[in-house]
């Protein structure tokens, strides 16, 4: 699959590679990267008690911790989503051991040299080039994570999918570049009663001393005979900021990632950064985790360890933690109705949890099972009031 890009209205071609140059496209792919590789991804039993992390399996440390000899955990998954993310399908390939066939390492592809391919008989296997030899691995050894696509397999590229909006934003930059490379708009022009090529090598030594930034603020010595005449700014130059605005705004949303974080803080303020956050993670982070976690457990896991209740999780706890006030207050409300204890919540607090003690549930004594009696001091029940003796003491 060539990387040459698709030609857009501007005339720029805009490639995968090519779009990370657009700042805020750079900025949207690094920041969903980013947070899918921070978040720890453990694996899990699920049994009768819960959950339970298995640290002692062999896939435990391998994808928590390194992945490849050459990859730590973060950067192996930094770099599939920035795959996903930029090309549309992030592929690695699950190598395993000749003699015990368990998973030896995990390794990274390349999503511009890597396709998916139906043989005759329907089997579905990956083609891929390694060191610029073609090499073809069954499906089974591929963790393949695609984006939003037309056939269920393959995703499509969303720089391709949005390349006129990737094309403006670089084709605005460029003219950026340019507009400022030659001096910004013209202040003036130059009228002059002599033929204009008799001025051609004057116009040259011109450009050299006042052309550009640097020069620009100058002020000409011109010669006699020529009359210097202020002109007013492009109407059309005053609407680039504008325009590159808006084209921020459109790659923001084709990640769905909040504009603060690709650098637009017109909207933000300390009242609803921490909403913005909850939405980033709830409408736009966990799908892109259910999908690699459902490709994890089909190609990293047996049927017999899925059958056993094994599975992959991200644990996004850390990303819904909100300010200070607003998860304390949550812990005390938790350890209130007893569904916490002390131990665990300093658990998620990243605190110490030797002291059995904090192990016991707390209660409220105001707070009873449906139906049952208040217990009195002693421990029997308390007796509800006899209505007709009280009646018979106040008649005494």
């Amino acid at each position: 699959m060539d990387n040459i890009g698709g030609e857009t209205a501007t005339g720029i071609k805009v490639s995968e590679q090519g779009a990370l140059s657009l700042i805020y496209a750079y900025s949207a792919i690094k920041v969903l990267a980013e947070t899918l590789a921070h978040v720890p991804l453990e694996l899990f039993q699920k049994t009768d008690t819960g959950n339970v992390p298995q640290v002692n399996h062999p896939l435990y440390n391998l994808v928590k911790t390194r992945p490849s000899i050459n990859q730590s955990s973060f950067r192996w998954r930094e770099t599939m989503e920035g795959h996903r993310s930029g090309w549309g399908n992030a592929y690695s390939w699950v190598q395993r051991d000749p003699r015990t066939k368990q998973i030896a390492a995990i390794q990274l592809l390349f999503p511009d040299k890597t396709m998916p391919k139906a043989l005759a008989d329907g089997t579905l296997v990956y083609e891929t080039r390694i060191n610029d030899q073609s090499i073809r691995i069954p499906a089974s050894d591929i963790i393949h994570v695609p984006g939003l696509g037309y056939d269920g397999l393959l995703g499509y590229s969303p720089v391709q999918i949005a390349k006129e909006s990737m094309g403006l934003g670089l084709a605005m930059h460029d003219f950026s570049g340019r507009f400022f490379k030659n001096g910004a708009t013209p202040k003036g022009v130059i009228e002059s009663e002599v033929n204009a090529n008799a001025l051609v090598k004057w116009s040259e030594e011109f450009k050299l001393q006042h052309g550009g930034l640097e020069q620009s603020s100058g002020t000409p010595i011109l010669p006699k005979g020529l009359t210097y005449k202020q002109i007013s700014i492009n109407p059309d130059d005053a609407l680039v900021l504008e325009t590159m605005r808006f084209n921020r705004t459109e790659i923001a949303a084709l990640y769905r990632v909040p504009a603060q974080f690709v650098g637009d803080l017109e909207q933000a303020n300390f009242s609803n950064a921490v909403q913005f956050d909850l939405h980033f993670v709830k409408h736009t982070m966990v799908p892109i985790y259910v999908n690699y976690e459902q490709e994890f457990d089909f190609k990293l896991l047996t049927q017999s360890e899925r059958d056993q209740g094994f599975f992959f999780k991200f644990n996004v706890n850390g990303l819904l933690r909100g300010d200070q006030a607003a998860r304390f207050a949550a812990f005390h409300t938790a350890l209130q109705d007893g569904w916490l204890n002390r131990n665990e919540v300093r658990e998620l607090e990243d605190r110490s949890t030797e002291n059995p003690e904090l192990d016991e549930f707390l209660q409220p004594n105001n707070m009873m099972m449906v139906g049952q009696l208040p217990v009195a001091p002693s421990g029997s029940p308390a007796q509800p009031a006899d209505d007709d003796d009280n009646e018979d003491d106040d008649d005494a």
